[in-house]
This record gives structure tokens, C-alpha cells and sequence, in this order.
């Protein structure tokens, strides 16, 4: 929890949020909820600043969106009510659930009045004005994560890039781009996420304080609706949760760092000619440049080393220090 709360330290070097890593199992849902009941809005004058106050464009103010799998929004709803019961007292607003047909009942108010509010991949790419998610419904969804000199758009087997939907186990998967199109995403990624359309929904017509995604892998093929509307939310921090950060290659890692904004990283042409191209060829400077850049805003936990302490020592790479060994003790009521 100190790790993310210094991490979105206004005086924190950018991006603000990160990618939580922590082993399945570890608690990722409770972590993230400390933090939503820590800060649940964004501190005084945190969008005061030009590049902020530019994005912001107006927008209602709001709490922290979590977007998830369809398999995990009924997890992260009854966490919330048993792990953070006060989460409306100290947010000054309830959690709500926005999915499902009926959605249409909350509107810009309620969502912005919300402390958190809870939505699905399938329902944030519907929300964007594009159709179905192409992500999956959940981390055992299998499909592919595409190489980024490949257009971005191809790819065979693997996990997290282009599902339908959100059914049951899976999706189906989305037909090949033509050449037009993946040379206009290749284009597209050099640049900043663009802006969300004219016609998206409420879910982008609010300035969050914070977005959370859960099952981040998701969005490991940015050319994907569903990493394109996460990417186009408008938030001051942002926060990639996945127990698998990579499971093909560094490539799964620049639709994370596309949706943190981590410059220079999250433009296509920067991560190739820093990361890829380097990596591709052998060379321990590329290999050096990525675990630098991963450490300096990811944390990573596994069941073997849950017994350790992550001490940022300023530079944005943790040292690991051992807990001392715990201990109770029963006090009469």
C-alpha cells in the first residue's frame, strides 16, 4: 500500500499508478481496495495542471473505475462489501456495479458521485462506441499476443489478445486486419492514446482519479477495442493488475505501459527502438533498458517471497528486506 500511495505522490516521477504483479493468490483485489479507501479522490488541485487540466476538458470529478472479467465482477463486488465496508463513508459515495442491461440507470451523477464503480471489459468497449470487447473474459482465455513489427494486429497462440465478447471460458477470435488498417494502428500507436469519440458513454465522460484494471493482460494487444477504450479513459492515475505482466515476450508489455502512459515507452516507435529492436538482437543494454523500466513502476511479489518488504530506495527499483517473523497474541474482550 505504501508503494501505491507513493506511486500516485504528486511529486512522484510519472507515470502516476503502475503495474501490480503480485502472484495469484497474493490479494490483489484487497491491496487495490486499500488504496481506493486511502485516497478515494484525487487530493485538492490534482488536475490543476495544464497537460491535466487539458485532458480533464471539463469533465465531473470522480472516484476510481475498476474495469474487470466478466468471471471476476462478482468477486470484486462482494470483496468490496466484506473488505471495505466504509467505503461509502469515506468516499462520500456508494459502489456501484455498472453492467448488464440495466446499467442505463445510472447516469453522469451517479457514476461521478460514486466512490467506485465496478464494469467489465465488454461493457467499457461498448461504452467507447466500437462494438464488443476483443479481449478475454478471463486469464484462461488463450489467444494471441501479436509482434509489434507485425502491425500489431496478427499473431497465433498465447494469452489475453483477442477474445469476443465476454461469454463463459472465452471468445471468439477477431478476423485479421486488412493491410489499410493495421498500417492506420501502427501510425496511431506512435502517437498518444487519442481522445475517447464524440458518442462514448458516460464511463468517458468522467474525470476519474483513478482506473484500475484487473486481468490487465487484457489489453496486451493495443489495437484491440478493449485496450483502445481503456487507454482513452480519462484518470490521473492508472493501475495495470496481472499476475502475468509477460507470458510471450517484452512485446505484452507495451499495451500495459500504453495504457499507464508511460512516456517514452507507451509509443509504439520508442518501445521498439529502446526495448524490441534491442532485445531482437542480443543486446544486454536492450535487456538492461527493460528491467530498469519494468522495475521502475512495477511490483512483483510471488507466494515464495510474500515474507518480504519492498524498500524503494529513491530511484524507483525496490530492495527486498525481510519481515521479522510473525507473531500474535489473544487479548481478553
Amino acid at each position: 500500500l505504501a508503494w501505491m500511495t507513493s506511486r500516485e505522490d504528486p511529486g512522484a516521477r510519472p507515470p502516476c499508478g503502475g503495474i501490480l504483479a503480485d502472484e495469484q493468490g497474493l490479494g490483489k483485489t484487497v491491496e487495490l481496495l486499500a488504496l481506493v479507501a486511502t485516497a478515494p479522490r484525487a487530493p485538492p488541485g490534482a488536475w490543476s495542471s495544464p497537460a491535466l487540466l487539458g485532458m480533464a476538458g471539463g469533465r465531473p470529478q470522480g472516484g476510481t473505475l475498476a474495469v474487470l472479467p466478466n468471471s471476476i465482477l462478482g468477486q470484486w463486488a462482494s470483496e468490496a462489501a466484506a473488505k471495505a465496508p466504509g467505503l461509502q463513508l469515506v468516499g462520500g459515495g456508494p459502489v456501484l456495479t455498472f453492467h448488464g442491461p440495466n446499467r442505463g440507470k445510472h447516469g453522469l451523477a451517479d457514476l461521478a458521485g460514486a466512490t467506485l464503480v465496478i464494469t467489465t471489459y465488454g461493457t467499457l468497449a461498448a461504452d467507447f462506441g466500437m462494438g464488443g470487447c476483443s479481449g478475454p473474459s478471463s486469464s484462461r482465455s488463450r489467444t494471441a499476443s501479436p509482434r509489434l513489427d507485425e502491425g500489431m494486429g496478427e499473431g497465433g497462440g498465447g494469452e489475453g489478445g483477442g477474445g469476443g465478447e465476454e461469454g463463459g471460458q472465452g471468445g471468439t477470435t477477431a478476423a485479421p486486419p486488412s493491410k489499410r488498417a493495421r498500417t492506420s494502428d501502427a501510425g496511431a500507436l506512435d502517437a498518444l492514446p487519442a481522445p475517447p469519440p464524440p458518442t462514448a458513454g458516460p464511463l468517458f465522460r468522467i474525470a476519474w482519479a483513478r482506473v484500475i484494471l484487473d486481468e490487465a493482460h487484457t489489453i496486451r494487444n493495443p489495437v484491440t477495442v478493449g485496450a483502445k477504450a481503456a487507454a482513452a479513459l480519462v484518470a490521473r492515475s492508472r493501475w495495470a493488475a496481472t499476475g502475468t505482466p509477460i507470458l510471450n515476450g517484452a512485446d505484452d508489455l507495451f499495451g500495459l505501459w500504453r495504457f499507464l502512459r508511460y512516456a517514452p515507452y507507451g509509443r509504439r516507435q520508442a518501445f521498439r527502438a529502446l526495448i524490441a529492436d534491442p532485445l531482437a538482437a542480443g543486446s544486454p543494454a536492450g535487456l538492461a533498458r527493460l528491467q530498469a523500466a519494468l522495475g521502475a513502476v512495477t511490483l512483483r511479489r510471488t507466494k515464495a517471497s510474500a515474507g518480504l518488504l519492498l524498500l524503494d530506495g529513491g530511484d524507483g527499483a525496490g530492495e527486498a528486506a525481510a519481515l521479522p517473523p510473525a507473531s500474535s497474541r489473544a487479548s481478553p474482550a
